[in-house]
């Protein structure tokens, strides 16, 4: 039976080992390979946010587009505000 106090490395052939019976080389090398990792997935996730943002802003100017065009199309014809109409006067 493990001891509750103790913290044990899992290597990648599945054998625990209890990391106070680490040598350093070894806790140098397990150090290492959590920073990469950790660098890695850190890079995993900003890329996945920036994607998710790139979508999201692809998404928020269709509707806007798909808004501008419906608002447009229930102003009718420029005759209707011959006011605003370019090159003509008032």
């Amino acid at each position: 039976m493990k001891n509750s106090n103790k913290v044990y490395w899992t290597q990648k052939n599945g054998v625990e080992i209890d990391i106070d019976a680490m040598d350093i080389q070894h806790l140098r090398n397990t150090l290492k390979m959590i920073v990469r990792n950790t660098k890695r997935k850190i890079e995993e996730v900003q890329e996945e946010l920036e994607r998710n943002n790139q979508n999201r802003n692809k998404e928020l100017c269709s509707i806007g587009k798909r808004l501008q065009d419906e608002a447009i199309s229930q102003m009718g014809p420029d005759d209707d505000f011959p006011y605003f109409t370019v090159g003509k006067g008032w």
